[in-house]
């Protein structure tokens, strides 16, 4: 009885600490390190058991962007491990110049990775908004929202076709 009471307890202590670390993960600013990553575009990275390659990231003005310049970028991602994994597009990131990360635009997603059974590989096209004024510097990808993820340089971006 002592025994579930702590854990219990443990639970209900634990878990909103586990849940704001999770947002505060991604309200941060980028640090100079996850900025100056050390990967560039077509090279593959891993987080956990999926491996990543950024194969494309074009970016400019756009008046469907809220604000002022739309990036779209293509992914792929590969389940290397033994058993699905579920990678969720939204836990994708673009860090910007200005230190800020951004998430995709979720009604924007197309060919979103979904669940990856072993040896199965997807390809996404997100799509991100960014103020006009700040420069995307790198991609940040993840197998879910809570690992650390690995960051792809982007050099300069490909410009955006309309």
């Amino acid at each position: 009885m002592r025994t579930a009471a702590v854990a219990g307890l443990s639970v209900l202590t634990l878990g909103p600490v586990v849940v704001a670390w999770g947002v505060w993960s991604y309200l941060r600013p980028a640090s100079p390190n996850e900025v100056a990553a050390p990967q560039p575009i077509g090279v593959e990275v891993r987080d956990g058991q999926v491996a990543f390659v950024v194969h494309l990231v074009r970016c400019g003005p756009s008046a469907r962007a809220v604000h002022g310049q739309r990036c779209e970028v293509v992914v792929g991602a590969r389940n290397d491990g033994n058993h699905p994994v579920r990678v969720p597009a939204g836990a994708q990131l673009l860090l910007a110049d200005t230190g800020a990360r951004h998430l995709p635009v979720p009604e924007e997603e197309r060919l979103p990775f979904g669940t990856l059974v072993p040896g199965e590989a997807a390809t996404a096209i997100l799509t991100f908004d960014l103020p006009t004024e700040s420069r995307p510097l790198a991609v940040q990808v993840h197998t879910d929202p809570y690992t650390e993820g690995q960051a792809v340089r982007i050099g300069t971006p490909l410009p955006l076709a309309e």
